[in-house]
Formats: structure tokens, C-alpha cells, sequence
């Protein structure tokens, strides 16, 4: 096999590892939602305290990332029948997206040690900062107009209208505040990116140091 190909075959595992990890962290972080509620009062319009909320909160995630867990039922909040259908859309996305994490894992480990061992990580720099330099483009159009970006990525990721909640049928819509998403999306481009450079800079340091 061409070392172009396999090295261009194994940057790109890696790349899908590093990107479901971050979304990996950012679903799995309830300190977010938590200071939302806490700041935004989310609570108050739902007649549910902190504590309730949290509760809600981590049986969503709890029922989108536990394969076994079939039945979306919220102990405090009803839902709808097009709602149960979008959580189990999420769901299956989600754990395709955790699957897909843990699979290309070794692979990127082992790619990442082979390169550290013949101090070739230096080959990462480029394909690293094309990659950083697309990213910031899409943070700044993100930052722009999120809102309808948003809506753009629902349409892409679902193939039906079930994620267009009705906040009488489904409160629970009133427990994610507009603004929490875009948390979650910058939480996730920051790690993304935070991962990014410090391979950059590793890489940068380690040529030098063969200099």
C-alpha cells in the first residue's frame, strides 16, 4: 500500500476519533445545563425545581446513550409521540456516533504512537491547520447566523419534521433553552480545537527537538 494513502487513510481515523470524542464530551457534560438553568431560571416556567430539572435532564441522556434503554417516558414533563420518535432519532445517532468512537479509537492511538516512535509527527502539522483554518470558518458562520444554521442541521441529520416540538404537547422544549445548543456546539468546536493545536504544537516541538 502506498505510505501517501495509509497515512492519509489513518489522519482521517484519527480525525473521526478526535471528532466523536468531542461530541462524546460535550453530551456528556451536565455542568452546562445545570449553570443554564441556574442563570436563565428555566425552572420557573415549568413549575420545576434545579433539582427536577437535573432529574429530566439525565434521563435524556441517559435514554440516548444506553442501548438497552427503549422506553422514553419523563417522570415530571409528557411528551408526544413525534417527540419520543425525534429522542429515538438522536438516539441512534448518538450511539452510531459513540460506536464509531470506540472502534477507530485503537486505531488512532496506534497511528499517533507509531508516528511519536519514528518522530515523523511532524507530518500532522499541515493537514492539522488546513483542518483548524476550516474549522474557524464554520465557527465564524456559526456566529453569525446560528439560529437558521441550526435549522439547516436538523433538516440534514433528519429526514422528518418530529423535531419541530410543540411546547404544549412537549414542555420539555422549554427546558432547553435556544441558547444552551449554542453552547453545545462552541463546546464542541473549543475541544475540537483545543485537541488540534495541542497536536500542532506537540508536533511543532518535536521537530525542533530533531533539528
Amino acid at each position: 500500500m502506498d505510505h501517501s494513502f495509509r497515512f492519509n487513510i489513518m489522519f482521517l481515523t484519527m480525525i473521526i476519533n478526535i471528532i466523536t470524542f468531542s461530541i462524546f464530551l460535550t453530551v456528556n457534560s451536565p455542568w452546562l445545563y445545570y449553570l443554564n438553568i441556574c442563570y436563565l431560571h428555566v425552572g420557573n416556567n415549568l413549575g420545576l425545581n434545579h433539582f427536577q430539572l437535573m432529574h429530566v435532564y439525565f434521563q435524556m441522556i441517559g435514554f440516548i446513550q444506553i442501548p438497552w434503554e427503549h422506553h422514553f417516558n419523563l417522570i415530571y414533563l409528557k411528551s408526544s409521540m413525534k417527540a419520543i420518535q425525534h429522542f429515538k432519532d438522536v438516539k441512534r445517532l448518538i450511539l452510531f456516533n459513540h460506536g464509531l468512537m470506540l472502534i477507530t479509537f485503537p486505531f488512532s492511538i496506534h497511528f499517533y504512537i507509531q508516528l511519536m516512535k519514528r518522530k515523523m509527527t511532524w507530518l500532522l502539522i499541515s493537514p492539522c491547520q488546513k483542518l483548524l483554518s476550516f474549522i474557524f470558518i464554520l465557527l465564524l458562520l456559526f456566529g453569525l447566523d446560528f439560529n437558521d444554521l441550526f435549522i439547516a442541521f436538523h433538516r440534514l441529520m433528519f429526514r422528518n419534521l418530529d423535531w419541530v416540538f410543540n411546547s404544549k404537547a412537549d414542555p420539555i422544549i422549554n427546558a432547553l433553552p435556544n441558547s444552551l445548543f449554542f453552547q453545545y456546539f462552541m463546546m464542541f468546536f473549543g475541544i475540537l480545537l483545543l485537541i488540534l493545536v495541542l497536536i500542532v504544537f506537540n508536533a511543532k516541538h518535536d521537530l525542533r527537538s530533531i533539528s
